[in-house]
């Protein structure tokens, strides 16, 4: 890898849950990436999420549909804190 590199990468968690929450972190503070862009979080309102090291910056669904039993959706990024 070089001085300058910067490793981006992606994952569809399928929802990020209290009950799955720190697998996911143990796996994404693995990558050891720069930036991870993260889809189908599942979060809604104010709701976020949190990981040493990192800063989230996500946009979560509103309203859930009226069928629907959970949220769906959510998109975001975390960016390591030191290139903020």
């Amino acid at each position: 890898m070089w001085p300058n590199d910067i490793i981006i990468s992606h994952i569809n968690v399928n929802g990020w849950t209290n009950a799955n929450s720190e697998l996911r972190a143990q796996i994404l503070l693995n990558s050891e990436s720069d930036i991870i862009s993260i889809n189908e979080t599942h979060l809604t309102g104010n709701d976020d999420i949190t990981l040493d090291g990192y800063v989230w910056y996500g946009y979560n669904r509103s309203k859930i549909n009226v069928h629907a039993n959970k949220g769906s959706g959510g998109v975001g990024f975390f960016c390591q804190s030191t290139h903020i």
